[in-house]
């Protein structure tokens, strides 16, 4: 009596466990009627026939060498393979250990036509399965252009509502903070630490991580594209965010992975990012220099003339800004990525530039001059009308819709209350409409707290305020990284360094953000020698350096 085994594989997740118990069945009653020992069965559960990468597949020819079984039997030959090449080399191999592959319910002739037919076996299935992925490449495609899910994970920010994407108004207040917070420079840490301390949580009931903020930042689902297999279909689904906005996330998230920025650093440099190298436009990335201190001396010494000399020196060395009570000084640049990193190398010679130095030019520059009152001015109308395209009319009306229908319904149910009408179903019904109202009216505060609109003159008014204090904090030297960083996030869309100055030296091209102004030509960007010397009066539109 020969020995057998079963190979029995099902391909997909659609399918269920009794299709290999019916595999197994089917496969158990021909060995009885065929005098065959069953030893052994092999099952691949939701696995492709068109690949040989099948763990039991592969364990079957493992133990095919040792010559234990004469037969392999299958339900069908695609269980086999459903690959012509793969299906003859695999079959090959068993049969050098002298084991042979039957089909229970494709009867294979012993003679010379048997070779024929299996062949037609094979080629039918193959053809089955490539015919059967090109319909479901097909269909997902249809699926796309029409605006349907494929499946996966449920996009945050919308609904599946038969098979189209629906935007959950709840989470898409979210989603809009998330992109306006990282448009306007804040930190993922910050990002995060918003989100996830007002309770929010993504579909699967879990806390935002960096890794979700990241693929939720590079979803283009948020502007109304729906993206599959390498192509964009467009108006497919709702935008939930201004595609501005969008563009710029991504700006800055493409700046972000080309800066080598050090996130953990310990104090930020307020222009990685955004400053770039005049000769080869790579980014200028964050270096720093660490010497040892000549000064610190933590062990104490007698007095004597030489260590009042000692101390003279140190003063005039504090004063300029080294801490005399550090081991180490660490001296701060940004250098051109052509020159540092190897992977960018492009022997550019652009030479470093010293980080405070850049970084307090730019910010005074900016808050000297350029934040004059002509374009505080019309940078106030410029954030006004950013505000009215953001404060989510179409979600206010929506939301409001649905409590008036809800304020109609109620009507309705006490109008039937007093003509007579007074069942229990009325009163619930009246119950669960004065819910619906009271959480729809909770969303709609929530929306109006977190769009509102200020007027032109407050913002005004903060801008100067802003615009004042940074004067002053200039003015006394007590510029700090933080204050840089976010002045320089809110204000400074690119800088370009440059070593082409008439005297040898460098100069800077400040290029601003736009904000949207339209009236802000002439305003939009400077060149200033580096190591300019700031007045506080005029605009640049007045008085422009180079």
């Amino acid at each position: 009596m020969p020995n057998a085994v079963i190979y029995a594989r099902y391909s997909s997740q659609k399918q269920r466990e009794e299709s290999i118990e019916g595999q197994l069945r089917r496969c158990n009653d021909y060995a009885e009627k065929h005098g065959m020992n069953v030893i052994g069965e092999y099952c691949d559960k939701a696995t492709s026939g068109r690949t040989a990468d099948r763990p039991e597949f592969q364990r079957l020819l493992k133990d095919s060498m040792k010559k234990m079984f004469d037969v392999v039997l299958v339900w069908n030959f695609d269980r086999f393979a459903r690959n012509r090449g793969d299906s003859a080399i695999y079959k090959g191999m068993l049969q050098k250990n002298g084991i042979k592959v039957y089909s229970v319910t494709q009867n294979i002739p012993d003679d010379n036509t048997g070779v024929i037919i299996e062949s037609l076996f094979e080629g039918m299935a193959e053809y089955y399965s490539l015919e059967l992925a090109e319909k479901v490449t097909r269909g997902m495609q249809e699926n796309a252009m029409k605006g349907k899910c494929n499946g996966g994970y449920r996009t945050y920010g919308y609904n599946i509502v038969n098979e189209h994407y629906e935007i959950n108004e709840n989470e898409a207040i979210v989603v809009k903070q998330v992109f306006d917070m990282y448009a306007n420079g804040r930190t993922n840490k910050d990002i995060l630490e918003h989100i996830n301390s007002k309770g929010y949580r993504t579909p699967q009931g879990r806390e935002f991580t960096h890794e979700f903020l990241y693929r939720m930042l590079r979803n283009k689902k948020y502007i109304g594209l729906l993206c599959w297999n390498g192509i964009e279909f467009a108006d497919g689904i709702e935008p939930i965010v201004d595609k501005r906005i969008f563009e710029k996330a991504q700006k800055r998230l493409d700046e972000k992975s080309n800066t080598g920025a050090r996130a953990n650093a310990i104090e930020p440099y307020a222009l990685v990012g955004k400053v770039f190298c005049g000769k080869c436009n790579q980014p200028m990335v964050a270096d720093s220099v660490k010497k040892k201190n000549k000064y610190y001396n933590p062990i104490k010494t007698e007095f004597s003339i030489a260590s009042l000399n000692s101390i003279t020196s140190a003063i005039n060395e504090y004063e300029d800004g080294i801490d005399i009570n550090s081991e180490y000084i660490i001296y701060r640049y940004y250098v051109c990525r052509g020159k540092k990193q190897v992977r960018h190398k492009n022997n550019c010679d652009k030479k470093r530039v010293e980080k405070d130095a850049l970084e307090n030019l730019v910010v005074e520059y900016t808050s000297n001059q350029y934040l004059c009152d002509e374009n505080i001015s019309r940078l106030a109308k410029a954030v006004y009308n950013l505000q009215e395209k953001a404060k989510c009319d179409e979600q206010k009306k929506k939301i409001q819709d649905q409590i008036r229908e809800e304020v109609n319904k109620i009507n309705n149910l006490f109008d039937m209350v007093e003509s007579g009408i007074k069942s229990t179903i009325v009163y619930e019904r009246i119950s669960q409409a004065e819910n619906k109202k009271s959480e729809l009216q909770k969303m709609l505060d929530k929306l109006e707290r977190e769009y509102k609109v200020m007027k032109i003159e407050d913002i005004e008014e903060s801008l100067k305020n802003v615009r004042d204090r940074m004067r002053e904090i200039c003015k006394q030297g007590k510029l700090t990284p933080k204050i840089k960083k976010e002045f320089c996030d809110t204000f400074i869309d690119s800088v370009y360094v440059y070593d082409d100055d008439d005297d040898g030296g460098s100069r800077i091209r400040i290029v601003f953000d736009p904000f949207e102004t339209e009236g802000l030509e002439g305003f939009n960007e400077v060149n200033i020698d580096f190591g300019s010397t700031i007045s506080m009066d005029g605009s640049p539109k007045r008085k422009v350096a180079r």
